[in-house]
Formats: structure tokens, C-alpha cells, sequence
């Protein structure tokens, strides 16, 4: 594993991180205690069932997490970037990991011991509070998943997922929206809910509605509003 220099106080991510408003000399601690490794493409942090020993701050880079069935099949939980946090819901509950976490873009990942964040959230109101909208935004998030895979039909369903990439991963580009991130077709299903092969049948039917576009290995929004009614957000 190969161990890139980093430093926690000048971490381009560290303003997207709960550590953003961190006292300087706990801020200190972490980057002293914490260690960081650079991960490849298709590289596995955890397994789902591994315990949980402390958790991961991505410093660079893009990973998926997913659970798998007693089939086999992967269902993808999440997508996370700069500055997100891993593995702090098994650390915080003494849980194993509930799901696998697999590296879909180059990264540069810190790992921080559980026995070093503890004494620091009993020193730090600021941390512990964003911790709290940390976990409350993620369970948000699994709920409304939840309920667009049990409810949506399937178009409705990758309307509304390409819209949830586009708040973390939209760049605007001329009248068009990039999704900057790689995700094959596959990924898309998994996060869907669906099957590869449906997936894309609903991608080709977009792009013939001139709504979607590809761009190498991303996809480009040339229509939110209209994929915001077909999900279901407008009246």
C-alpha cells in the first residue's frame, strides 16, 4: 500500500469534512494519530461484515458503497467523494461494516482509530454536532432511496438517481450538466435497483428524448426539469 504525504490542515477536502470547523489543537491530534494510503481503481477499504475499528475520510477520489445478496446481487447504498466520511455509523453503533466500500476513482483515503475520535467528541461540541447532521443527512437519504426503489417504476427510479449524482457530481457546461464521475452501466443498475439490461433500455429511451447524452465514460443532463417531472419532483 503506498503511503502519500497529506497533512489534515491543508487538506483540499477538509472544508467538505465534519473536521471543517475543528479546534486547531484537537485538528492537531487527528493529523497526528490518523494514516493515510493511496488506493487504485477496483480496490476494496472494507467488506461488509468486517468490524469496524475506526473510520475513513476521503481525501481525494470517488467510492461506492454496496450490500450484496445471498444471490449475489449488488445493490449500491452510496457514492461518496471528498471530504465524506466512511464506516462512522458501524464505529458509532460497535457494528460491522453494513455494506462494502470499493474504490471507483484513484484515492487518497485517511484512517482514524475509533480510539482517537472518541476522546475527541467528548472534547468537541462542534465536531459531535456535525457528526449529528452527518447522520441525519445520511439516513435522509437511505429513506428516500428506500422508498423510490420499493415505489418508483423503474424510469422514475434512474430520473431521480441521475438527479441525486447530479447535486454531489453536476458541473455545469454550457446549457448542459456533467455528471463528473464514472459509473458504468452496471453501477447504475445496482444503485437502481434494477438489472443491467433495463438500465440501459432506460438510458437509450432518454437519450432518444434528448434528454441524456454520453461523454466517455460520463453521462451529460441536457434536460433536469423534464427528468425532475418524470421522477416524480414537479406537479
Amino acid at each position: 500500500m503506498i503511503k502519500p504525504k497529506t497533512d489534515c490542515l491543508i487538506c483540499p477536502s477538509r472544508d467538505l469534512s465534519v473536521f471543517q470547523t475543528l479546534e486547531p489543537e484537537l485538528l492537531d491530534r487527528v493529523n497526528q494519530t490518523r494514516t493515510s494510503n493511496l488506493y487504485k481503481k477496483g480496490q476494496i477499504i472494507f467488506y461488509e461484515g468486517n468490524p469496524a475499528f475506526g473510520m475513513f475520510c476521503i481525501r481525494t477520489g470517488k467510492v461506492k458503497l454496496y450490500k450484496s445478496t445471498s444471490e449475489g446481487k449488488r445493490l449500491i447504498v452510496r457514492l461518496s467523494g471528498p471530504g465524506d466520511q466512511l464506516g462512522y455509523l458501524a464505529m458509532f453503533g460497535n457494528q460491522p461494516y453494513s455494506a462494502t466500500a470499493e474504490v471507483i476513482e484513484d484515492a487518497i483515503i485517511c484512517f482514524i482509530d475509533r480510539s482517537i475520535l472518541f476522546p475527541l467528541l467528548s472534547k468537541s461540541n462542534v465536531l459531535t454536532l456535525n457528526y449529528v447532521k452527518t447522520v441525519a443527512k445520511e439516513l435522509f437519504l437511505i429513506q428516500s432511496r428506500a422508498t423510490d426503489i420499493a415505489l418508483g417504476s423503474v424510469r422514475e427510479r434512474m430520473a431521480s438517481l441521475l438527479l441525486l449524482l447530479k447535486e454531489k457530481y453536476g458541473k455545469k457546461t454550457r446549457d448542459r450538466i456533467l455528471l463528473d464521475i464514472p459509473l458504468s452501466r452496471t453501477d447504475l443498475a445496482e444503485m437502481a435497483g434494477t438489472t443491467k439490461e433495463t438500465a440501459i433500455r432506460v438510458l437509450s429511451d432518454f437519450r432518444h428524448e434528448k434528454l441524456v447524452d454520453d461523454q466517455g465514460e460520463n453521462i451529460v443532463l441536457l434536460q433536469p426539469l423534464r427528468l425532475a417531472a418524470i421522477a416524480g419532483f414537479t406537479d
